[in-house]
This record gives C-alpha cells, sequence and structure tokens, in this order.
C-alpha cells in the first residue's frame, strides 16, 4: 500500500509505504462496498423500502437497512436512480462507544475516464516533507497538548473533550466546531489558524503505532493531579503522561493510573 497525503494549507506531504495500514483509517469505499455485500448476502440483513422521490433532479429509489447482529448497530440507506439502477446518495450510521458516526456519499460520478498523473506519487515543488513512518513524537506530542488547551478555553467551557479518537476529532471539526466557529464570527484568517492547529493537534492519535490511554470525560483544564492521557514512546522504558493542567511526566508502566 502507498499512500500520499497533500496538506495544501502549510505546503507540506506525508508519504507512507508498507503493509501496515492500522494508522490510517479504514478506506471508507472499501468500507461501504463490503456492506453492501454483506447487506446483499446476509439473510440477517433487515431491508426497508422507502419507496420514489426526487433527488437531484432524478427520481430515485431508496432502501434502508439495518443489521441486527451488530452491536454497535451499523445501518445504511441507498438511493438509486430508477432508470440507470445506480446509487445517487448512500448514507451511512455506524454507533460506537465514542458517538455516532454519520457519513454521507453524494455526487457520485461512474465510468469516468482518469489521468495517469491523478495516481502520481511525485510530490509537488515547494512542498515539505511530514514522514508518518518517522513522526516526531516529541513534536506531536506538544501539537496535541497545544489542542487540548485550545478545545477546553475556546470551544468547551473549560472542560477537555471526552473522546480524541480519529473518529472523535471528524465528528467534532465536521459537527460542532464548525456550528461553533460560525457562530464566532472570526475573520477567515483567524478561523483557518484555528482549525490548522486543531487538525495538527490529532497527529500523535493518526500515527502514533502504540497503545494509548485517554480518561479525561468530566476532568476541567487544570486539575494538576488528574492524569488524562498516557503512552509510551518507541524504546522507551516510561509512558509519557499528560495532566489534567497538561503538564507531563515520564511514569514507569507499574506506577501508571489504574
Amino acid at each position: 500500500m502507498r499512500v500520499l497525503t497533500l496538506y495544501n494549507k502549510v505546503a507540506e506531504y506525508s508519504y507512507y509505504e508498507g503493509e501496515d495500514v492500522s494508522s490510517f483509517a479504514q478506506n471508507f469505499l472499501d468500507d461501504l462496498k463490503n456492506r453492501i455485500l454483506i447487506l446483499k448476502n446476509d439473510p440477517d440483513y433487515t431491508v426497508k423500502e422507502l419507496g420514489r422521490k426526487q433527488l437531484d433532479g432524478k427520481e430515485v429509489v431508496g432502501f434502508f437497512a439495518r443489521y441486527p447482529k451488530a452491536d454497535p448497530y451499523i445501518d445504511i440507506t441507498i438511493w438509486a436512480d430508477v432508470d440507470t439502477k445506480l446509487p445517487v446518495r448512500i448514507e451511512t450510521n455506524t454507533e460506537t462507544k465514542e458517538g455516532q458516526i454519520r457519513r454521507v456519499t453524494k455526487n457520485m460520478k461512474f465510468d469516468i475516464p482518469l489521468e495517469e498523473d491523478l495516481f502520481s506519487m511525485e510530490v509537488p515543488a515547494g512542498y515539505a516533507v511530514w514522514d508518518a513512518k518517522n513522526l516526531d513524537v516529541h513534536a506531536a506530542e506538544a501539537k496535541f497538548i497545544e489542542g487540548l488547551r485550545l478545545i477546553a478555553e475556546s470551544f468547551n467551557n473549560g472542560f477537555f473533550p471526552d473522546g480524541v479518537s480519529i473518529q472523535d476529532y471528524q465528528k467534532w471539526m465536521y459537527g460542532d466546531l464548525s456550528k461553533q466557529l460560525a457562530a464566532m464570527k472570526l475573520p477567515k484568517e483567524e478561523a483557518d489558524t484555528l482549525n490548522q492547529k486543531l487538525w495538527e493537534s490529532s497527529i500523535l492519535i493518526r500515527f502514533f503505532r502504540g497503545e494509548m490511554t485517554y480518561r479525561c470525560k468530566g476532568v476541567r483544564l487544570g486539575e494538576t493531579e488528574t492524569p488524562i492521557f498516557w503512552y509510551r514512546p518507541e524504546k522507551s522504558e516510561t509512558y509519557h503522561v499528560i495532566y489534567g493542567d497538561l503538564h507531563v511526566e515520564n511514569v514507569r508502566p507499574e506506577n501508571l493510573p489504574k
């Protein structure tokens, strides 16, 4: 597997090549395809017809399905063009321990010729490397801490977020954060800077390959004695433990929070 990611706002890129894909979000289209195959072949999937309606200027027919044996649940809604039988809109909902994740796929095009350069692994001129295989853990940790402070002080009434998984970041940044930023009516440049800092704060979560523990639901910024996050950097004999006032201590495994 090869992944080239371009971060246009900061003219940086990351490149990954290898078999280990655990640090990357599962490919959404593959996940969608697998769900549809399960829907097609598994008798435990229950399907409800939603009838016809007009959608984006097309007459579509809808189907809703939920897998009753899944815990947490997974459901999918497909609206397909009556004439071509191709999907026009696909909605998926997944209930996780962090909350519900909703994804909408639309504006799909099929059988479109693609130019070869769209698949090029060549980095555009002027982009600086950000190599996910050689993560600077200390720099990523500093950005993570800065993001926690920013979330607590500017967006969450002094409290840390309940979760910091990739799904949490995506759900929050494309949901509540967008609404809060709009309500704040910040100049575009300032809003972009906040977005960039919050995105950078997720680098540790996205690319660190190792065990991480996060426990700060209901913890307010400034709680000096409360450990909220810990992980062990590669080749380190101790864990980095971040506390509620965002100071960091090195802690041996036997002294970790229970």
